[in-house]
């Protein structure tokens, strides 16, 4: 959050509009006006940083602070408006629960355009109750995965990508769910599943106990479900995490907290595989990065391509699920 990277942010998302190609147009730029955050509280200061776009953006900001944020939203904003006073004027800050119908109508109202992020049922819900003269940009529930092009993935890119399931809890948008092996060997997919299973075994010991718990419980459910199932649902398990194999291709949340499904997925069948859940598509985690696989999941709707073991990783400069944010809070008048 340097401000030359805020800098080259906005000169990025918003320095570039076309010169009217002789027509003797001008455009010009302007913020759509108020732009309200609804923010989720998975992630940690999601919702300052929302707000941190929509100031770039040059809007003024209601920001309803999601239940779970504890406070850290509120304390960041507040150290922006020490540094520069003038930014006070551009926000307001609501501990106002979703509940509350009455308020919530009160605030779209006011808005010029409403960012929303979160679960689906949360995006429908602000999406049934917003003015229908009003934007809506919609940060909602996506899918990320994991695409090996062989099997024969090196020690540390397993490594990377077992922290990435641990530390993210596969709580987040870009939170690996599944891992697809380009492959129709039964044999080999289950012993990839084995040697990525003591992978996170090593891994998770370096992780507490406690927000395990809810995942432990789960892979207890999902072991009475798959009674009777084991020779064709092999399941290798660790004391917090687990590998599932499956020999079905179907894209769908893990049960999480540690606990990763491994699927099959032959490049020939990429497109045709997540072609149904375009929309909800978003990072995949791919060994090797380049190559056919790449375009083929691009085609599909991924949004966001990178080396298998970094796919927590969080940068300024890139785009939302395909979209540039600041753009989205903007408006084009045209003279």
């Amino acid at each position: 959050f340097r401000r030359e990277t805020l800098e080259q942010k906005w000169e990025l998302e918003l320095g570039y509009l076309p010169s009217g190609n002789g027509t003797g147009k001008r455009f010009e730029r302007r913020p759509l006006g108020v732009l309200l955050h609804i923010a989720a509280g998975n992630v940690d200061a999601l919702p300052a940083y929302s707000v941190l776009e929509g100031l770039l953006a040059g809007n003024i900001n209601l920001l309803k602070l999601p239940s779970a944020d504890g406070g850290l939203s509120l304390f960041l904003l507040k150290k922006i408006t020490e540094y520069e006073p003038r930014l006070a004027g551009y926000l307001a800050v609501f501990d106002t629960p979703s509940s509350d119908r009455e308020r919530m109508h009160e605030l779209m109202g006011l808005a010029n355009g409403i960012a929303v992020w979160g679960s689906e049922e949360a995006v429908k819900a602000v999406r049934s109750q917003a003015p229908a003269n009003t934007r809506l940009i919609e940060w909602g529930h996506k899918l990320s995965f994991a695409y090996l092009q062989n099997a024969e993935v090196p020690e540390r890119m397993l490594e990377g990508l077992a922290r990435h399931i641990l530390e993210t809890r596969q709580l987040l948008c870009s939170s690996c769910q599944v891992i697809y092996l380009d492959t129709g060997s039964w044999e080999e997919l289950t012993e990839f599943g084995r040697r990525f299973a003591a992978v996170l075994g090593r891994e998770e010991k370096a992780y507490p106990l406690e927000p395990f718990i809810r995942g432990k419980i789960q892979v207890e459910q999902r072991t009475r479900y798959l009674e009777g199932y084991e020779e064709t649902h092999p399941t290798f398990r660790n004391r917090r995490s687990s590998v599932t194999c499956c020999a079905d291709s179907e894209l769908e949340v893990s049960l999480q907290f540690g606990n990763v499904l491994v699927k099959p997925l032959p490049r020939d069948r990429i497109v045709e595989t997540l072609w149904p859940k375009r929309g909800y598509l978003q990072t995949a985690g791919l060994y090797p990065e380049d190559g056919e696989a790449a375009d083929l999941l691009a085609a599909a709707g991924v949004t966001r391509l990178c080396g298998l073991n970094r796919m927590s990783g969080l940068d300024l400069l890139e785009s939302h699920d395909g979209m540039f944010p600041l753009l989205q809070y903007s408006r084009i008048v045209e003279r």
